[in-house]
């Protein structure tokens, strides 16, 4: 009962994290009228993504972004759901679940403030640039798929 009680925890330290960090970015972002060269391999130039990653639905009419924010919602239900049912599963995997959801919500809720989300995160070497430009809720999501990907590759056999 304890293990579940400090994984929860752990949650919501987590998830809590990720969208202060997500959110404050991209209040700072806003504030910014320009590109922003970081260093060598990061540039900050902000942009304005209406669909989802690589800006794939970008162009939806009203009804369309209606039925994008409705699935995004039945998404995160789902992996809240599976995060609840799994507590007592592989850290690794709990870990990700909390990443994923929190990185989630961070869009949603941007979508909501900005009718868009805002990305601004641009990785390139030289003159060859990352195919798309992200947040830091994006970067959580994906980081979180690979903590759930090394759980079903390494953690899962150990715990069956």
């Amino acid at each position: 009962m304890q293990d579940i009680r400090l994984r929860i925890l752990l949650s919501v330290i987590i998830i809590s994290f990720i969208l202060i960090i997500d959110y404050e970015s991209k209040k700072f972002i806003e504030t910014l009228n320009q590109t922003v060269i970081l260093n060598s391999f990061i540039t900050f130039h902000k942009v304005n993504n209406h669909g989802i990653a690589f800006s794939i639905f970008d162009n939806l009419d009203s009804s369309g972004l209606l039925i994008l924010n409705i699935l995004i919602v039945t998404v995160l239900i789902i992996i809240i759901r599976e995060l609840l049912l799994n507590l007592k599963n592989s850290l690794s995997y709990v870990i990700g679940l909390s990443m994923i959801f929190a990185g989630g919500l961070g869009n949603l809720i941007d979508r909501f403030d900005n009718y868009s989300v805002t990305d601004f995160i641009s990785i390139h070497v030289g003159n060859i640039y990352f195919p798309a430009i992200f947040n830091l809720a994006d970067f959580f999501i994906t980081l979180g798929a690979l903590f759930i990907i090394y759980y079903f590759i390494k953690d899962k056999n150990e715990f069956n």
